[in-house]
């Protein structure tokens, strides 16, 4: 916490990045997949399809990366 807040600062911090590309997800095919409709899927979801993986990220961060190491 305190490296974010030397660099919200302007602060010289020590930092490492690491960059994923993924490919580019269709979120129509997945809810139609899924048989619902866009608007199902949303509400499903809760309008927020990023917060949900980084709740999958958190409780099974090797099955993402693994995931996504197959997607690049």
């Amino acid at each position: 916490m305190g490296e974010a807040l030397a660099y919200a600062k302007s602060e010289k911090v020590a930092v490492r990045a690491n960059a994923v590309m993924v490919q580019v997800v269709d979120v129509k095919q997945i809810h139609l997949c899924l048989r619902l409709s866009q608007s199902q899927f949303a509400a499903k979801s809760g309008f927020a399809p990023a917060r949900i993986l980084l709740a999958v990220m958190r409780e099974y961060p090797e099955v993402v990366e693994s995931v996504l190491r197959k997607m690049a």
